[in-house]
């Protein structure tokens, strides 16, 4: 298209008796009357030629870094040299050329990223972390504090263009320790706190009981918490109270540890039983906060009788004396020879007949 295009502009040169470069007076066709109305309107007809082919580029690239001074034209010819400017919230990279070319081949040269976003400050959380990955123009900052920090403020913050250069979009936050009430006050107890301290989280506070007074529950309670918002005491305050609880005694039995004379909560019994005699139940009990002995009292029972030296005899039968009970109850082969001692002169006869007998 392009060189059917050039041989008709050359004709029509011709016809029109208008000066032809020395080169294409021979490849020029001849003009004969008439023709050169014909020529023209071939000319007319014929597509636009492309950019690139009459050495033009079209509008430079837009660039988000970037940006180009004044009026922007729709085509420029080859060779052009456009120089960018840093938009605002960005500056130019050292090394790095602002200038983009139209090549012959109809596009731009540009160099990539000639141009980086201004950086905003450090961002800072005391007791608490910063999550970012970038503080240039267009970053963003995200915040979350330690275990027992509450967070006061925004959450995350963005960094943008301020007046001539950046800075961050919103105030930065702030860790505070997350707070508890003050503890509970006791009857008949204190506690180790002071009435104006603040109790934050991890703090502790100990309890003691006026004199003559019994500490039940927990002595030292914290200040903790569920939600990582609100704080909280670890458990109920204790109690003072008077505590007795009575004389032990075991019947049959001794105490091995824990003599009176008198037994608040708390204290500790332990028992033994006398010779002879077995202990059941716990061997040691505690005196509780409702006044009584936790488990209940033991007790000592006579053990069983230890076989003695006749009864093991009889056991045995080497050394057993029969008894007229035991000879009517005693049954077996042998049981006629076995006959009562006031019996004796009935046997006598009936041996003296029993060897006359025989002879």
């Amino acid at each position: 298209m392009r060189l059917i295009r050039g041989h008709l502009v050359m004709g029509l040169l011709r016809c029109l008796h208008l000066p032809l470069p020395p080169a294409a007076m021979v490849s020029a066709p001849r003009c004969r009357p008439g023709v050169w109305g014909v020529l023209a309107l071939l000319l007319l007809l014929l597509p636009p030629p492309l950019p690139g082919a009459r050495g033009i580029c079209d509008s430079p690239p837009r660039l988000s870094f970037a940006e180009l001074p004044g009026v922007v034209n729709n085509s420029y010819p080859v060779g052009t040299q456009l120089k960018y400017s840093c938009r605002t919230g960005y500056i130019p990279v050292p090394g790095k050329s602002p200038f983009v070319t139209c090549l012959p081949n109809s596009s731009w040269s540009v160099d990539p990223e000639f141009c980086v976003g201004r950086p905003c400050k450090p961002p800072e959380l005391q007791n608490g972390r910063v999550d970012v990955t970038d503080l240039r123009f267009g970053a963003t900052a995200n915040f979350s504090c330690n275990e027992g920090y509450r967070l006061i403020g925004t959450t995350s913050v963005e960094c943008v263009v301020v007046g001539n250069g950046v800075d961050w979009d919103k105030e930065l936050p702030v860790c505070q320790a997350i707070p508890c009430l003050p503890p509970p006050d006791i009857t008949n107890g204190s506690h180790s706190g002071q009435s104006d301290q603040e109790f934050s989280f991890g703090l502790a506070v100990t309890y003691k009981c006026d004199q003559g007074f019994s500490l039940i529950g927990e002595a030292s309670i914290h200040c903790t918490t569920k939600d990582n918002l609100n704080g909280e005491w670890s458990g109920p305050a204790p109690e003072c109270k008077v505590v007795k609880c009575p004389e032990p005694e075991v019947k049959n039995g001794k105490k091995q540890s824990g003599f009176g004379p008198d037994y608040s909560y708390g204290n500790t019994v332990i028992f033994e039983c006398d010779s002879g005699y077995t202990l059941h139940g716990s061997s040691s009990v505690k005196c509780e906060a409702n006044n009584s002995w936790v488990p209940s009292l033991p007790t000592c029972l006579r053990s069983a009788a230890k076989p003695t030296e006749e009864t093991t005899k009889n056991t045995t039968g080497s050394t057993a004396k029969p008894t007229e009970e035991t000879t009517k109850n005693t049954t077996g082969p042998n049981t006629g020879t076995m006959i009562a001692i006031g019996k004796m002169p009935i046997i006598l006869a009936v041996l003296i007949t029993n060897l006359f007998i025989r002879q």
